[in-house]
């Protein structure tokens, strides 16, 4: 199964532990779209060490100290584009920010998780938002062992994994992929397994040991 993470950065000192967790969780590829790092991300040996780990950096006409949310749309048509030149081989895509960890719950990898929900052609995922642990000074290099405490219920909105023929290949959100149009018999479930009309819906449970991306976008002073 060709599972690829596609993912916007700009000076995320976490960012090689990102990339190390994805892949040792079966991400397939990892596009970055670097937002003009300080220090490159291309420049990284503990990233371009792996082959199917891309960096590619916008052409935005703002200069790089006005890069804002704005930008999403350039970024993601950057992406896109770069997926197409390069014919890559994918069957499901993820949007994760750098500062959020996809939690397999009971799964041992992110192909083994995909199969158990299938067939869909987009999965919703709900947040967990992690606490700074009361640390007044961290350089958030290790977030994953560095904060150990949350909110004790989910967010009743998240981030989605799609199924990649089923999407549109010009996106704004960042946190659901838009479907094609034309695709009237399209399945949307929710972590429970559950199919749902509305993509907007995403499931409000409070179990915590679900199905989750857990946020650390609250830990950075």
């Amino acid at each position: 199964m060709n599972i690829c993470l596609i993912t916007r950065c700009r000076n995320e000192p976490n960012i090689i532990e990102y990339v190390n967790y994805y892949i040792s969780i079966g991400v397939t590829r990892i596009i970055i779209c670097d937002d003009y790092s300080d220090i490159e991300i291309a420049s990284m040996p503990e990233i371009i060490k792996y082959k199917n780990v891309h960096i590619i950096k916008p052409n935005y006409r703002t200069a790089p100290n006005n890069i804002t949310s704005k930008t999403n749309i350039t970024s993601y048509s950057v992406i896109f584009n770069y997926i197409k030149y390069h014919n890559f081989e994918i069957d499901y895509l993820l949007s994760f920010d750098v500062d959020e960890y996809f939690y397999l719950e009971r799964f041992n990898n992110i192909s083994e998780l995909i199969s158990n929900y299938l067939p869909f052609d987009l999965l919703l995922l709900n947040l967990l938002f992690m606490g700074n642990d009361n640390l007044f000074n961290s350089d958030n290099k290790n977030c994953i062992n560095t904060y150990q405490r949350s909110e004790d219920k989910l967010r009743p909105w998240g981030k989605s994994i799609a199924k990649y023929t089923s999407i549109l290949k010009k996106q704004t959100n960042p946190h659901l992929f838009h479907l094609l149009n034309n695709n009237k018999n399209k399945i949307i479930k929710n972590i429970n397994n559950q199919s749902i009309r509305n993509k907007m819906s995403i499931d409000k449970t409070n179990d915590i040991n679900s199905l989750i991306v857990i946020s650390n976008n609250e830990l950075k002073s």
